[in-house]
């Protein structure tokens, strides 16, 4: 299925995404600038393609094969504690030059890491987040632009008991790689995602009111939010999100996708948020790894996202085991998530006022080392309460009311 042709089609549009997504903060990229290919094994093919055409963009390709599942699992296995904590110091000197980075991925094995110790995959991302400041920073002022992507594996397949053949069809569709001409296909669903962004952004939104199966949350806004929403940071990237305001979120949201994270299968996911921060979280199954998560750092027990999928828009149809997949999901109800986390900052209206991490704190963005989405596909209705008064439900059914 995922022949010559579809490879090519798939990095036209990684093309489009990541200069979208550079577009999204402001910037374009530049002939002789640095792009960042890091790709899982299984995406060899895949990341071939995309070097030749980041070459052919006139940018530098900063290629990086990443590690296979054994020597990820062999790493937490064996590393001591200055191991697990030590970066290489050209580490930060590539990241600091980076202009772009393309992430391919393609899991071989979703459960690789379940008998590690979650401590020891926090205390490691802990000691990375700063490579992630750097990028976020450099994302801010407009330098930096990043897509990622998951290919079709056999392992996502039986998670998702659907054969390799059925899988890589969703995917394809979901990618809009069926298209004759793809690319148009994004552009002209960006068109009408741009259009329900500037009517919520006209709404003036004080909070929301998420009602459904096991949920009842309240969302706060801060004036000079943002919607974003197909704005090529994903492939596919079906959903308008925005970061809330933290301290400002209150109730109970309730997943019922499962997760598969760091080699764990967690399900069943409940959150209660009292002034910002997670006070109780439960799960069907899991709950050890999820409690274990909210103490890597002190952003983790806050939400950094809030996001809703209309079901028109998206072309998936069944579940995939893959987070990305998963929270793009289309279905009968389309699906909404929240991540706890980070935020991200281009959902602030001047890039000028979120360019450093003093600046995101007082506006309310969150700051965390993960950034993990918890999604919810069954129905359900969010009602926006706007601060000249009134109130107007903006998605019920699936699908935006506005």
């Amino acid at each position: 299925m995922f022949t010559e042709k579809i490879l090519n089609m798939y990095v036209d549009v990684l093309m489009w995404a990541i200069k979208t997504a550079r577009r999204t903060v402001g910037g374009e990229f530049k002939e002789g600038e640095y792009v960042r290919i890091g790709y899982d094994p299984m995406a060899v093919n895949l990341a071939e393609l995309t070097a030749v055409r980041v070459l052919q963009e006139g940018w530098n390709p900063v290629v990086r094969a990443y590690g296979t599942d054994n020597m990820e699992h062999d790493f937490y296995t064996y590393a001591n504690n200055e191991q697990l904590t030590s970066v290489a110091p050209w580490e930060e000197a590539i990241t600091r030059n980076l202009n772009g980075s393309i992430f391919l991925l393609a899991p071989q094995d979703l459960f690789n890491l379940e008998d590690i110790d979650p401590v020891k995959i926090s205390k490691t991302a802990a000691t990375r987040k700063f490579l992630h400041d750097i990028r976020v920073n450099k994302e801010a002022k407009g330098e930096f632009g990043w897509t990622l992507t998951y290919l079709p594996t056999v392992e996502q397949a039986t998670q998702s008991k659907l054969s390799l053949r059925e899988y890589e069809e969703q995917v394809i569709k979901a990618c809009n790689l069926d298209f004759e001409d793809p690319v148009k296909q994004w552009r002209d669903l960006k068109e009408e995602a741009d259009r329900v962004m500037g009517v919520l952004w006209q709404l003036n939104v004080d909070y929301f009111h998420v009602e459904g199966v096991g949920t009842d949350l309240f969302v706060g806004m801060r004036e000079g939010r943002k919607f974003i929403g197909f704005s090529g940071h994903n492939m596919p990237n079906y959903e308008i999100f925005t970061s809330p305001d933290w301290c400002r979120v209150s109730g109970i949201f309730h997943a019922d996708i499962a997760s598969f994270r760091d080699g764990r299968y967690v399900e069943g996911v409940t959150l209660e948020f009292r002034q910002g921060e997670v006070v109780h979280a439960t799960a069907e199954e899991g709950e050890e790894y999820l409690v274990a998560q909210l103490d890597t750092d002190e952003g983790a027990g806050r939400m950094g996202e809030f996001s809703m999928t209309d079901r028109r828009h998206s072309r998936i149809d069944k579940l995939l085991s893959n987070g990305l997949m998963d929270e793009n999901f289309g279905g009968e109800f389309g699906n909404c998530h929240i991540a706890l986390g980070a935020s991200f900052a281009e959902c602030h209206v001047n890039p000028k006022e979120v360019e450093t991490k003093e600046q995101r704190d007082k506006l309310g963005f969150n700051d965390s080392a993960i950034h993990w989405d918890f999604i919810q596909h069954t129905d359900r209705r969010i009602t926006a309460h706007l601060r000249g008064g009134g109130k107007q439900v903006v998605y019920e059914e699936g699908e935006f009311k506005v």
